[in-house]
C-alpha cells in the first residue's frame, strides 16, 4: 500500500515539476516576446503595451482558481487538471499566432485562466494522496525539489530560443504541459475525501 502511495506521490511530483517548468519559461521569456522588435522575433510592442498585455495572464486567474479549485472538489482533481492543462498547451500555441492584435489580448487573457490557478489544484492532489500528519513534509520535499528543477526551465527555453527563434518558446510551454497531461492520464489517483466514501478509491 505505503509503495503505491510513493509511487503516487512520485508520478505527481514529475507533473508539478512539468507543469511549472512550462508556467516558468512562460513568464520569463513572454515580456520579451511581446517587446522584442519583429527583426529579433518578437511583436515590437512598447513598454506600456507589453506590460498591460502580460498583467492579463492573472486577471482572470485570480476569478478562476477559487472556481477551479471547488469544481476539482466537487467532481475529482483529473476532471479538472486534464482538460486545463490540455487548454493551456493549446492556448500556448495560439499565443506564439495569434499576432499583435485583439485576439492576442484574448488568448493571454484565456490563458492566464489555467496558467495561474492550476498549481495549487495540484498541490491539493498530492495531499489527497498521503496520510494525515505528513503534509506538510510531503509538500515541502514535493515542492523543494520542483522549484530546484523548474528554476532551470528558462534556460532550457532560451537554448530552445537560439536555435529555433523567439517564437519556438511556445511549442516548448505547450509540448511541457501536454507531457503533464500524459503522466496524469496514468497515474491513478484517489479522490478528494470528500468523494472516497468510507472505503479507499481511485479516480483515474
Amino acid at each position: 500500500m505505503m509503495n503505491a502511495v510513493y509511487a503516487m506521490v512520485l508520478a505527481l511530483m514529475l507533473a508539478i515539476l512539468l507543469r511549472s517548468m512550462g508556467f516558468n519559461s512562460l513568464n520569463i521569456w513572454l515580456p520579451k516576446y511581446l517587446q522584442d522588435s519583429v527583426e529579433q522575433g518578437g511583436l515590437g510592442m512598447s513598454a506600456f503595451m507589453a506590460g498591460l498585455n502580460f498583467s492579463l495572464l492573472t486577471t482572470l486567474g485570480i476569478i478562476s482558481s477559487p472556481v477551479l479549485g471547488m469544481l476539482s472538489d466537487r467532481y475529482g482533481r483529473k476532471m479538472v487538471l486534464l482538460p486545463c492543462l490540455t487548454v493551456a498547451a493549446l492556448l500556448a500555441l495560439a499565443i506564439g499566432q495569434a499576432g499583435d492584435g485583439v485576439l492576442l489580448t484574448l488568448t493571454i487573457l484565456a490563458s492566464g485562466m489555467f496558467t495561474y490557478s492550476l498549481a495549487q489544484i495540484m498541490q491539493a492532489t498530492v495531499l489527497d494522496q498521503v496520510g494525515r500528519g505528513t503534509e506538510g513534509a510531503t509538500m515541502g520535499t514535493v515542492m523543494g525539489l520542483t522549484h530546484i528543477f523548474s528554476a532551470m526551465s528558462p534556460l532550457i527555453a532560451a537554448g530552445i530560443v537560439d536555435a529555433y527563434g523567439l517564437g519556438s518558446v511556445f511549442y516548448y510551454n505547450a509540448a511541457l504541459w501536454a507531457a503533464t497531461v500524459v503522466v496524469l492520464v496514468f497515474t491513478p489517483l484517489r479522490p478528494p475525501p470528500r468523494l472516497a466514501g468510507p472505503a479507499p478509491a481511485t479516480d483515474g
